[in-house]
């Protein structure tokens, strides 16, 4: 018999609501997290967000990864990189366990707080540990009790503090036995200066155009093609014509500022540029904050031209430190004095984690030559080893 159109009508309409069923009871599922957490106040809102979280958890493995290998100074704050994922409950809790590789544990630190999950998060703490490489795990319990079905380690690299106090004692030593009057300042990777006749003023000579450089920087919201070609040679072949002409724009109230906001504590003008006196510890302080000193839209500017001065210049620190692989920034200065010979250097040097600074200054030398030696040979005690 033939179905009237009003039967398969009603007919069609029940199939319909038959197969939606299943679709509606899985939305509700999968929507009761959400509501529950916008209602997380609310008893019945808590057990649903429960209950969807297990269902959904039970779909993925359980995931604790330690990030990134990481490098830290000893007395320095390490922070270590993790992500958790796929704990029932949506949260674990969570400790980092450091170790000796194959080995012991020799730290633990437990995240005071319910890690959510799946989240990316840190743990931040200051690493006394002695140097060498450890590995660190992150070992989880969700709020069922489980571990983690996938873990990964990764290592934590403590590096001594550079340079050490012997290479430094080692070069003043040899520094006392040049001849005429000398300093040496080092500004180690824990930020502590270390250094001999280190608050004695010297005449500046051209070690002055790093800061003449700075402060310009500092001041200039943007650098013309015009500045840029005055401060290039001022740096790079360190040209006197230049520095002049920078210096009538930031004038002895730029440079006192600058000196006031680098921490300086005996920079003074007499009269002339370079007649300027500094001290070696204000100087080897000085390169050591340097970064920080220039606005960030300058700061590679600034690094630039402090790395690439003429070869022909590039002697003392950077002549002992680039074969051994550091990155060298540095100004130097010569003139002669009514005591001889004067030549001074400062730099900051780089290398992986570690980045400190020194500033020798030589003056009465019996010429140029043994005042770069001089250099030399304090660079070469700091850096031997390295």
């Amino acid at each position: 018999m033939k179905a009237s159109r009003t039967t398969v009508a009603r007919t069609t309409v029940a199939l319909m609501a038959v197969a939606l069923v299943p679709a509606i009871a899985v939305l509700a599922i999968a929507v009761l997290p959400a509501r529950a957490s916008a209602t997380g106040d609310a008893r019945a809102g808590a057990a649903n967000a429960g209950v969807g979280r297990r269902l959904a958890g039970s779909q993925l493995p359980f995931i604790a990864v330690a990030q990134a290998d990481v490098e830290v100074l000893q007395g320095g704050t390490a922070t270590l990189p993790f992500h958790i994922e796929g704990a029932h409950g949506g949260g674990a809790t969570v400790t980092i366990v450091i170790g000796v590789a194959g080995g012991a544990t020799v730290k633990s630190i437990a995240v005071t707080h319910v890690v959510p999950s799946p989240t990316s998060s840190q743990v931040s703490f200051v690493c006394r540990l002695a140097p060498g490489t450890y590995v660190w795990t992150v070992r989880a319990l969700d709020r069922l009790r489980r571990t983690p079905t996938i873990v990964r380690s990764a290592h934590l690299t403590v590096e001594a503090v550079y340079p050490s106090a012997a290479n430094i004692d080692r070069a003043i030593a040899w520094l006392k036995k040049r001849s005429g009057v000398t300093a040496v300042a080092v500004v180690d990777t824990a930020g502590v200066l270390h250094g001999w006749n280190d608050d004695r003023q010297f005449v500046t000579a051209s070690v002055i155009k790093a800061m003449l450089l700075v402060e310009y920087l500092r001041t200039h919201a943007s650098v013309s093609s015009s500045a840029l070609a005055t401060l290039t040679p001022m740096i790079e072949f360190s040209d006197n014509n230049a520095a002049e002409a920078i210096y009538h724009v930031v004038g002895d109230g730029g440079l006192y500022a600058l000196a006031k906001a680098a921490g300086m504590k005996h920079f003074a003008i007499y009269g002339q540029l370079f007649g300027a006196q500094l001290t070696a510890a204000d100087q080897a302080r000085y390169f050591y904050r340097l970064p920080s000193l220039v606005p960030r839209a300058h700061r590679a500017l600034a690094l630039y031209l402090l790395s690439h001065i003429v070869s022909y210049q590039s002697w003392g620190v950077p002549a002992v430190a680039r074969p051994r692989g550091w990155q060298v920034w540095f100004k130097g200065g010569w003139r002669g004095t009514d005591l001889g010979q004067l030549v001074h250097q400062v730099a900051r040097l780089h290398k992986g984690a570690r980045t400190f600074s020194m500033a020798v200054f030589t003056d009465g030398d019996p010429s140029q030559g043994y005042g770069i030696e001089t250099i030399q040979g304090v660079a070469a005690r700091v850096l031997a080893g390295k």
